[in-house]
This record gives C-alpha cells, structure tokens and sequence, in this order.
C-alpha cells in the first residue's frame, strides 16, 4: 500500500469526506460535503485547496 491510499482509506471513515477526482488538479482529492479541500500533486504530497 502507498502512503496516498493508507490516508485515503483512513479519512474516509470520516463522515462527508470521500476521495474522487479534482475538478481543480485533475488528479485525485479529498472532498468534505462535496467542497474539494485538498488535491493530490503526486501520490505522496497533498495540497490543501
């Protein structure tokens, strides 16, 4: 497993946040309650938005 989807499969046992595709980035990001909070740069580095 990476570091992106151990994090990824944590925060989404939080209610409201899932992982989907950045409507910004183009890659993959952390969206809370459909707002898109942080995007992945790279499988490890992930930006807030």
């Amino acid at each position: 497993m990476s570091l992106k989807s151990d994090l990824v499969k944590k925060l989404e046992m939080i209610p409201g946040l899932e992982d989907r595709p950045s409507i910004v980035a183009g890659g993959s990001a952390i969206f809370y309650k459909n707002k898109e909070i942080a995007h992945f740069h790279t499988p490890i580095t992930l930006m807030k938005s």
